[in-house]
């Protein structure tokens, strides 16, 4: 497998190697491992493991995953690696993928992403599967590409 076979699976079906919504924080620990940086406020535990992102919302004892992120941006910028059981399965994770790449990727199984109707921030540019819950933002503008060292085109994060 490969990466864009990662991207792809996870735009279709909104989960990483089964996890998706509702999962428990201990499963993607036990997935992801234990590096990660944790926010916590009464209702909600944020967990950045640096390329992946975890969200979970509910009481103390009964979190359950709402939001899910993968920051491909940073691979670019050497702040976070791909955890070793995404690398063991799909291989190696280049520093850039483009919304070409992916796109051509999706069509082999019948999805094309399109430009979702709301589009924010400014810099990026929005693209949803229709009928899934997943986006991936695009860097869009000239400016934000090159002080971010990355090209017009560029696949910025995936989240659902």
């Amino acid at each position: 497998m490969s990466d864009l076979e990662f991207y792809a699976n996870f735009l279709t079906q909104g989960e990483i190697l089964g996890l998706g919504r509702g999962s428990a924080p201990e499963a993607w620990v036990s997935m992801l491992g234990d590096d990660y940086v944790e926010n916590r406020t009464r209702k909600q535990v944020h967990r950045d493991f640096g390329f992946i992102n975890t969200t979970f919302y509910g009481k103390r004892d009964d979190l359950a995953l709402d939001l899910l992120a993968v920051k491909v941006h940073r691979l670019a910028l050497a702040v976070a690696e791909v955890p070793r059981v995404l690398q063991n399965e799909f291989g190696e994770f280049p520093a850039r993928v483009t919304i070409d790449d992916l796109a051509a990727e999706l069509s082999r199984t019948g999805n094309v992403p399109q430009r979702a109707a709301q589009q924010l921030p400014l810099e990026l540019e929005r693209f949803e599967i229709p009928g899934k819950t997943v986006s991936v933002f695009v860097v869009a503008d000239p400016e934000f590409a090159r002080a971010q060292d990355r090209k017009v085109g560029d696949v910025w994060s995936l989240s659902c």
